[in-house]
């Protein structure tokens, strides 16, 4: 029996407006999410209020993670609670993440109030 890879994961990011972020899934999704509920919400997330801070991401192989990898998404909720983009690459593959600040590309080419999905990255590493 065939099995399908059913792990996501975060191959390119990008700003494109206050607090929201595209992203670039391992399947060709692309999302827009929103972080700004998380910032609003949770102390955890308070420091991405100031917008340099923010734009200052970078991706682990994994996912999005701020200040060193001390703070993250876990990829399954950036995934399930993302908006689907109108530049969707499963449907636009010749729109390719902006270069530069706020911007970041893994380099692979493989096509609420619970916060157990937004902190499973953060425990993980803490073991």
């Amino acid at each position: 029996m065939e099995q399908t890879n059913t792990l996501k994961w975060v191959t390119a990011a990008r700003v494109v407006g206050d607090y929201l972020l595209e992203l670039d899934f391992n399947d060709g999704r692309r999302v827009v999410f929103d972080c700004l509920p998380l910032i609003n919400q949770y102390k955890l997330f308070a420091p991405l209020r100031d917008k340099d801070v923010f734009a200052r991401f970078d991706l682990d192989g994994w996912t999005v993670t701020w200040l060193d990898g001390t703070v993250d998404i876990a990829p399954e909720h950036l995934y399930e609670m993302g908006k689907t983009s109108s530049t969707d690459s499963s449907s636009n593959r010749n729109n390719p993440p902006l270069s530069g600040g706020g911007s970041q590309d893994d380099g692979s080419s493989d096509g609420g109030d619970d916060m157990t999905p937004v902190l499973a990255g953060l425990m993980a590493a803490a073991t």
